[in-house]
């Protein structure tokens, strides 16, 4: 009797568990709920006092959606990565975007002013972008193509990223030449 209660218990979690897609995108076992499909535009407030669409952000660039927040000690080590290689990335033609979530304007210039970063952020202080791209834990990269689809969600920088953008060849100045190593990020 006491097997059959826990292989039903064990069960109808399961169910509930599969119920749940848009959690389970952001387990790396699983595919996001918005791969392969057209990322949620949004229009936000900036650390520079501009509401700013993202699609014209991105003006028909690759680019990469960072959300994150100064209190994630993961997001701090992230965000410190992509300001390091942010040279590097606009030169293979990626646009950052960068949402903060849960913040005050003032909260995330200070932190950017203390560590010496200079990015332009979107706030996303009511958390409404981050639940439109079904944000369940930060740091969180979705990686778009110029034509504005999700093609990768990740938890984490992934050091091969632009096999996310070379698998489009779709003009954008990446293909699967072999080439020398760029995108072995320091």
């Amino acid at each position: 009797m006491r097997f059959f209660k826990y292989s039903f218990f064990f069960v109808l979690f399961f169910l509930v568990i599969l119920q749940t897609s848009s959690a389970m995108g952001q387990f790396f076992f699983f595919q996001h709920p918005l791969q392969d499909k057209k990322a949620p535009d949004f229009i936000l407030k900036t650390t520079q006092g501009q509401e700013k669409r993202m699609t014209e952000f991105l003006n028909g660039q690759s680019g990469i959606v960072f959300f994150w927040s100064t209190w994630c000690p993961h997001c701090r080590t992230q965000l410190s990565y992509l300001y390091k290689n942010r040279q590097r990335l606009e030169k293979q033609g990626i646009k950052l975007v960068l949402v903060d979530i849960e913040e005050t304007a003032r909260d995330v210039k200070d932190y950017l002013k203390r560590r010496k970063i200079n990015f332009e952020v979107f706030l996303d202080q009511e958390a409404q972008v981050a639940d439109q791209y079904s944000i369940i834990g930060i740091p969180a990269f979705f990686f778009v193509d110029p034509q504005g689809q999700v093609v990768a969600a990740k938890n984490f920088f992934p050091k091969d990223y632009m096999r996310f953008f070379r698998k489009q060849n779709n003009g954008s100045g990446f293909s699967d030449s072999p080439r020398k190593r760029i995108d072995g990020i320091d």
